[in-house]
């Protein structure tokens, strides 16, 4: 059989400083992105020519030392990451300091989702200079109707689905069912309008199905061993297509120490980083292939 093209994207939930409870900092803070960004995690991803997706909040783009340092990566993909509180119509929060967001923008009214998608849409227009074509609901907050909005609204990718796992007992969507690879979503005339980029997660064993403990392509949720072991696994069940896309996932303020749950301290930062570069170093040596998230639908856009 021949070897199966392998594409890796690193998709990046790009957020305000948060505290270690969740909440965003107190005072606001930026530090993971004028920091870490430019400083740690592109270099990384340069060293091993790995491009990373990063999916911009409201108070990202609302902020201007944030978006000018966004704004001078020369290798990256930028889109656009919902959580609903922070923006109208109904905007929860003026001031944004010490707040947690709870809400899944799945379970809004139909209208006001849209609304905030499309306010979204063109905050990021007004603040990067261009229209963006990927998108993650905060939460992995996402529905058939998200879809059609961001459709309409010129998005191309969504990478909200989070395959194995349900969230409803928090309030949210339930993945369990669905597909760990890509695939179009269609609407009710059969064509397709968005791919959909699902996150990397499966079960590596009878037991983790047992225990319910899907395995993540995550770096804050799995040591280096099980994520890649998953990339084995991905390549073993899907390689007879041709082809295999992994994706991994973190968040910005996961890369500055005391700025989320996952980096408490130095020791949690190092780990972290030890983490990624281990899978990035690996993903280089089996030959994968590093893309932006929207180079992905090309692979696709033929496929019925």
């Amino acid at each position: 059989m021949k070897k199966p093209e392998v594409y890796f994207v690193i998709t990046i939930d790009t957020e305000a400083d948060h505290s270690t409870n969740w909440t965003k900092s107190n005072p606001l803070a930026f530090n993971s992105i004028i920091y870490s960004i430019p400083n740690l995690l592109e270099p990384l991803f340069k060293k091993y020519e790995a491009i990373g997706t990063y999916l911009l909040t409201a108070e990202v783009l609302e902020n201007d030392k944030a978006v000018e340092v966004i704004k001078n990566i020369d290798s990256c993909e930028l889109g656009t990451h919902l959580h609903p509180e922070y923006i109208g119509p109904e905007k929860r929060y003026l001031k944004y300091d010490g707040t947690y967001s709870m809400e899944f923008s799945n379970n809004l009214d139909v209208r006001i989702e849209r609304e905030k998608l499309c306010n979204l849409t063109k905050l990021f227009e007004e603040k990067i200079g261009y229209r963006p074509v990927v998108y993650r609901g905060g939460k992995f907050g996402f529905s058939y109707n998200t879809a059609l909005s961001l459709a309409s609204l010129g998005y191309l990718v969504d990478t909200s689905v989070t395959p194995m796992v349900s969230w409803q007992n928090i309030g949210g969507p339930d993945f369990r069912k669905f597909p760990d690879q890509p695939y179009f979503m269609k609407n009710k005339a059969d064509e397709n309008i968005l791919l959909e980029v699902p996150v990397s997660i499966t079960f590596l064993n009878c037991l983790h199905k047992f225990l319910n403990r899907p395995v993540w392509l995550r770096p804050s949720f799995n040591g280096s061993v099980d994520m890649k072991k998953l990339i084995c696994k991905f390549i073993k069940q899907h390689g007879s297509n041709g082809k295999v896309v992994l994706n991994m996932m973190f968040h910005s303020m996961e890369f500055f120490p005391g700025a989320s749950p996952y980096s408490r301290n130095q020791e949690d930062y190092d780990r972290l980083v030890n983490r990624v570069q281990s899978i990035i170093e690996y993903c280089r040596d089996i030959g994968a292939r590093f893309c932006k998230l929207s180079q992905i639908k090309a692979l696709y856009e033929y496929k019925r």
